[in-house]
């Protein structure tokens, strides 16, 4: 991991990156935040959560499929989980009891034709009151180029209203407050913040040139900003020069007019399988996926701190939350349930 703004140091940095990755990979282990913070995450096919260090991981959905999966999963303070599952937004409890569900309608992307589809991202805001979704379409006609284009919305939880949004061109949402959303819309709409239920157009927060200049700038999206408002982790780069990085936040992105750039603290090496990053509430931890799961990294203003560990093996779409990771009631009285199922009839068959 580098520091940016010692970029004499990044070979050395890099090696270091390396080596403390394969050692830490053998490990198995990562020091988490103390806190009973959790993560929800895909795997096969359905929501599971963990705790942030990737401890006791339990099964949340058990209806996703191949044909059927889950996908993009969040959570609010209380431990509600959105994701989407087919064409429809579901939202279910600790256990898996789904708690609504609802087919997004369709949005108009930038060249004026509309959305349709599955949602291909979904963000469940802090108090769990709203969710923003991005839909995408494949469009394009004499005026425009032909490529696929996203488009973000933001519905109550249960899809009961629809907020008007003036354009928002983009998708990859995440929440700053339970009032401000964040979405990214591509070069010179990098970083996009609306208010929501203003009828104010979204400002560009910053860009990637903004930060390392025109020269060296590239992609950057799928950004989350800490609750607290301190610290941002996104994508930076593509393909095969996909990292993670890291940045401080400078004045408050939480409310008001456009705050200025962040600072750059640290960003990993280069992958192409880099995605999805999330962040804790005080900005000292941040997870995202791999090919080879979940990574976790404590300490972010520790460069050459502790390194980022894999946690969840064969884990996808990390998002962090400060709910408890411990099973609900529920699936504790299905499971004693099921054990008294078994001795009964194991006493059967023995009196048999």
């Amino acid at each position: 991991m580098r520091d940016v703004a010692a970029p004499r140091m990044l070979a050395a940095m890099r090696t270091h990156l390396l080596a403390g990755l394969a050692a830490l990979a053998a490990a198995g282990a990562v020091t988490a935040p103390a806190s009973a913070d959790s993560i929800v995450f895909i795997k096969d096919h359905n929501v599971w959560s963990a705790g942030v260090d990737g401890s006791s991981p339990h099964q949340i959905t058990r209806d996703g499929t191949a044909d059927a999966p889950y996908s993009s999963p969040s959570q609010d303070d209380r431990g509600t989980v959105a994701a989407a599952h087919g064409y429809a937004i579901d939202r279910v409890d600790r256990s898996g009891r789904r708690v609504s569900r609802f087919v997004p309608q369709n949005l108009k992307d930038s060249s004026g034709h509309s959305t349709a589809g599955a949602p291909a991202w979904v963000s469940l805001s802090p108090d769990g009151s709203k969710v923003a979704f991005t839909l995408t379409s494949l469009s394009c006609d004499l005026t425009i180029d032909c490529g696929a284009r996203a488009t973000t919305g933001v519905a109550a939880a249960d899809g009961s209203r629809v907020y008007d949004t003036p354009g928002l061109y983009g998708g990859w949402a995440s929440w700053i407050t339970n009032d401000r959303v964040l979405f990214h819309g591509g070069f010179l709409y990098q970083n996009q913040v609306w208010d929501v239920g203003s009828p104010a157009e979204p400002f560009d927060w910053f860009e990637d040139q903004d930060v390392y200049g025109h020269g060296s700038s590239t992609d950057l999206g799928d950004g989350e900003v800490s609750r607290n408002g301190a610290r941002y982790v996104a994508v930076r780069g593509y393909d095969a020069t996909t990292q993670i990085v890291w940045y401080r936040v400078e004045g408050s992105i939480q409310s008001g007019p456009k705050p200025p750039a962040p600072q750059p603290l640290c960003m990993t090496g280069q992958d192409p399988s880099l995605r999805d990053p999330t962040i804790n509430g005080d900005g000292t931890w941040a997870a995202w996926e791999e090919s080879t799961g979940i990574w976790a990294k404590p300490n972010l203003d520790a460069c050459d701190g502790p390194q980022p560990a894999l946690i969840l093996p064969g884990a996808a779409e990390p998002s962090w939350g400060p709910a408890a990771n411990t099973a609900p009631k529920q699936v504790e009285k299905k499971k004693a349930a099921r054990k008294k199922r078994k001795r009964g009839q194991a006493h059967g068959k023995r009196r048999a």
